[in-house]
């Protein structure tokens, strides 16, 4: 597989696709501080947002769960979430640098909500799971294939992280 390096994207997950596009357009306009800006931007996004006929949805959506929203942005449920970070592991993309905004509470979304429902396994075959052992706990109705017991007693997803020292 040919190796394409690193992915810079905002996350936006949540349960479902709905909450997490108003959440990427309440981060868009938090900073704003001129009301004429803030109306024309809110009237914007809310136009975007709307979901109620498929050429508001096609104004910000990229491909699938790719949106163009303040930066580019995976937004939407969890289990969409991981399948779309997936697709471009498949297409030789193996690092990844996510963000969003609250960054701490985002980091929890993303934490239990994408990573439990990652559709493989990213750094290769996960162990056998011992005969007996309890069901995983994941919020994705398709299931969570590849879930590993750690030391600790938590649940965790193969996955191939790499901190990142910064400058």
């Amino acid at each position: 597989m040919q190796r394409f390096g690193e992915l810079g994207l905002q996350v936006r997950a949540a349960d479902a696709l709905l909450v997490a596009a108003a959440r990427a357009v309440e981060a868009a306009t938090d900073d704003l501080t001129d009301n004429t800006a803030a109306e024309a931007s809110l009237a914007v996004a809310a136009a975007k947002v709307h979901c109620a006929t498929a050429t508001a949805t096609a104004a910000v959506e990229v491909a699938g769960a790719l949106f163009e929203v303040a930066g580019t942005a995976l937004v939407g449920s969890h289990h969409e979430v991981a399948e779309r970070i997936a697709e471009y592991h498949r297409l030789g993309i193996d690092e990844f640098i996510l963000s969003g905004h609250p960054h701490v509470e985002e980091a929890y979304w993303v934490g239990e909500g994408v990573l439990p429902c990652w559709p493989t396994p990213v750094c290769g075959p996960t162990p056998p799971r011992s005969p007996g052992s309890p069901t995983p706990r994941c919020p994705s109705p398709q299931g969570c294939p590849g879930d590993v017991l750690t030391r600790d007693g938590l649940w965790a997803r193969s996955v191939n992280v790499k901190p990142r020292p910064y400058a």
